[in-house]
């Protein structure tokens, strides 16, 4: 691995995943990990526009498969839909009810 990509790993781990700047620690498939828990107000997910959506942004390594298990605070969610950019970072919508999966 280059020292260019350990330093983007090592930002991503100590800077946006630090639970004391931007992420909280979350329960991914029973291992607890930090993330960052947002709202999207105004998300489009394959074309359909949906008012109001949560979401994760975790390490993909920290994410197994498409469909993981996930807890906040002790309430769970439902995964609606992971998109993968590629940067080792992905984002995961969810929702505390029965939204459709994208």
């Amino acid at each position: 691995m280059n020292s260019f990509t350990q330093d983007i790993e090592e930002d991503i781990q100590d800077v946006f995943l630090d639970t004391e700047e931007f992420a909280r620690n979350v329960v991914i498939d029973n291992s607890e990990i930090p993330a960052i828990f947002s709202r999207d107000n105004e998300a489009v997910l394959e074309g359909n526009a949906i008012d109001g959506v949560d979401y994760l942004i975790a390490k993909r390594s920290d994410v197994a498969g498409e469909n993981p298990a996930i807890s906040i605070d002790g309430t769970p969610y439902t995964v609606i839909k992971i998109e993968d950019d590629h940067s080792g970072m992905v984002k995961i919508y969810i929702s505390k009810d029965d939204r459709p999966r994208f």
